[in-house]
């Protein structure tokens, strides 16, 4: 959702492009990238490993932005590096390039037991969390200081 709020504010659009959908943009003097792999999630390092690869971006210019179980429901936060925490997609990333790079974390909140977890990462946004949405994704694309 950040991708494609970020895609339409710098005015580009998506193709299909490393196992993936791809769009690029200058700002500034800055190209941007964006991706959003479209292969399983715990195959996403491949697509983000082929695009690094390809553009020689080193992986302190890679930020991933991830949704994460640990925040509530719209907390955002930033890091670089570390661990990742169960997140399929990290593992796979990480696994393609090592941990060193920045990610946008995105709070959806936790179902309560990591038996439900599966199924809530999976299901829709509640009404109450649709609502939020926007504020969240706003405060998500502040974070990356286009």
């Amino acid at each position: 959702m950040v991708a494609d709020s970020l895609s339409t504010a710098l005015k580009t659009s998506f193709s299909s492009k490393f196992s993936g959908l791809f769009a690029s943009a200058q700002v500034a003097s800055e190209k941007i990238f964006l991706l959003k792999p479209q292969t399983y999630m715990n195959l996403s390092g491949n697509s983000v490993q082929a695009a690094a690869q390809f553009y020689k971006i080193p992986n302190e210019r890679i930020t991933v932005l991830h949704d994460e179980l640990d925040l509530a429901f719209g907390t955002v936060r930033m890091k670089t590096g570390g661990g990742d925490a169960g997140h399929n997609g990290l593992k796979s990333i990480t696994a393609a390039l090592g941990a060193e790079y920045t990610r946008i974390r995105i709070g959806i909140g936790h179902p309560g037991h990591k038996d439900a977890v599966s199924d809530y990462v999976l299901s829709p946004f509640s009404a109450a969390e649709r609502e939020t949405l926007p504020s969240v994704l706003v405060k998500a694309m502040a974070l990356l200081s286009l």
